[in-house]
């Protein structure tokens, strides 16, 4: 039996990964035991002590001896009364768990008398993005997005499945800085696993899955400050529904039609904000389906025919941040899930005796002078300030001539335009031309960034400096920085 357990460790980054077996603790008679073992749990991957998590220390030779214990605040533990020898020390934190290791441990040689020291550390992302993708890849402070895939049909197979995955990289030349979306797709191995390298750390991903016709919706998470993140994925079937925009909304115009996807599943749950208090009028809503709920004084909300696999679910509401979860919806089921809100941090009320452009500073020069012409909709400092939301895209609500549009990623901006009624109108960041996600500002720049906005319905209401040739739809101007001094 002893000779099955130790057959079943597998080395990974230069350390021993044991799975973890029921501890129990055992002196054996007759013998010695005065020595004692004093360590540091340490997590090197973000580069603090692991505090409050379990250890275990099993003789080599005799894998029924073992002891437990926890680690204080600062990672510290401590073992006494042990013999002298071969023990294995291992450790269970939760980050294990996200990199698909069981338990981590090491060998440590006790001395026959007084105290032998010991540090078992969890590898840093470097060292594992090394293992997992290459120096090359670990040398560009990249990391890597990883995780299993699989299909909510019961058929044993199907066609090959490929996951995407796309972010924002940002390069600063001479003549100034851009963004470009990045795009990664990656072939999922026989066993449902997928490894994406080359992400960068504390960056926000878009992932979405897909196995011939059956797919995810589009997910987005946040890459962690050691560049690795595992999202698991579940892809499923779902229909197709073409839902007409100005059924969803009071006003008028055409702006023609928008796919949706739709299926048999449901959620329900409570959203809470802080304390667990229930909260009353939080937007529920699922990315890709054009659904939204709006929750209870009980915090209640339900959403029916959602389509199956992972989708994105986000709660949204004034004075707290957004909150996105990503949720398998099983066929002919009901999930239940709770969401969490968190309040956003704002500060005291400012007062500023400044004229206009001081506020808005010396790189926004003719932002007041443009205002003054009236050819746009404009929204300074204190306007953004009233509008805060948790996305960029809330800023241009009851905006004239604006409309929020329901798509795979949320909502996406449309404009009238001067012939084919509404369109998708050309985005200018600090100067800069972006390129968008048909519409999708939010995948461009966060809401906590944005100062000021421009808006211009048309070519001919567009000043020369924001016109794109051949454009008819318009453009808007987003201003970035700080919105007090």
């Amino acid at each position: 039996m002893a000779n099955n357990w130790l057959c079943s460790t597998v080395l990974f980054a230069g350390l021993i990964i044991l799975p973890i077996t029921g501890a129990w603790s055992q002196t054996v008679a007759n013998r010695p035991a005065s020595s004692r073992l004093r360590g540091v749990a340490y997590d090197s991957a973000n580069a603090r002590p692991l505090p409050q998590t379990v250890v275990q220390l099993i003789r080599a030779a005799e894998p029924h001896v073992s002891r437990t214990t926890t680690t204080d605040t600062q990672g510290r533990f401590v073992f006494d009364s042990l013999l002298a020898g071969e023990w294995i020390l291992g450790v269970r934190a939760p980050l294990l768990d996200s990199l698909r290791i069981e338990q981590l441990a090491a060998r440590v040689e006790v001395r026959a008398r007084g105290t032998t020291r010991a540090t078992i550390a969890i590898p840093s992302g470097f060292s594992m993005t090394s293992r997992v993708c290459g120096d090359t890849v670990a040398r560009d402070s990249s990391g890597f997005v990883h995780g299993q895939l699989r299909s909510l049909r019961d058929d044993g197979g199907g066609p090959p499945a490929t996951v995407r995955i796309q972010w924002l990289e940002f390069t600063v030349t001479a003549a100034g800085a851009t963004r470009a979306v990045v795009t990664l797709d990656v072939p999922v191995n026989g066993d449902g696993s997928y490894v994406g390298c080359g992400v960068p750390p504390e960056s926000v991903v878009r992932v979405r899955g897909w196995r011939g016709g059956d797919s995810t919706g589009v997910l987005e998470s946040t890459i962690p400050s050691y560049g690795i993140a595992q999202i698991d994925l579940s892809v499923g079937a779902q229909r197709r529904v073409v839902l007409s925009v100005d059924s969803m909304e009071a006003d008028t115009g055409a702006l023609g039609r928008v796919m949706v996807a739709r299926g048999d599943a449901s959620v329900r749950g409570v959203a809470r904000g802080a304390g667990g208090l229930p909260l009353a009028n939080v937007r529920v809503s699922v990315w890709g389906t054009g659904l939204e709920a709006v929750t209870a004084s009980d915090g209640r909300f339900a959403l029916a025919g959602l389509p199956t696999g992972s989708y994105l679910l986000e709660s949204r509401a004034i004075g707290y941040q957004p909150s996105r979860r990503i949720v398998p919806f099983e066929p002919s089921t009901e999930t239940i899930v709770n969401m969490q809100l968190e309040r956003l941090i704002t500060l005291d009320t400012i007062k500023v005796r400044a004229l206009r452009n001081r506020l808005l500073g010396p790189d926004m020069t003719g932002f007041e002078e443009r205002r003054e012409r009236g050819l746009g909709r404009f929204l300074d400092p204190q306007d953004i300030e009233k509008r805060m939301g948790g996305r960029t895209s809330d800023l241009f609500r009851a905006v004239s001539g604006v409309r929020l549009v329901p798509s795979s990623t949320g909502d996406r901006i449309a404009m009238r335009g001067n012939v084919s009624g509404y369109c998708t109108p050309t985005v200018f960041v600090d100067r800069v031309k972006q390129y968008m996600f048909d519409g999708d500002l939010d995948a461009i720049v966060s809401p906590m960034e944005v100062r000021a906005i421009e808006v211009y319905p048309g070519f001919i209401m567009t000043p020369p400096e924001f016109q794109v040739p051949f454009d008819e739809c318009g453009s808007i101007v987003i201003w970035t920085g700080k919105r007090t001094l």
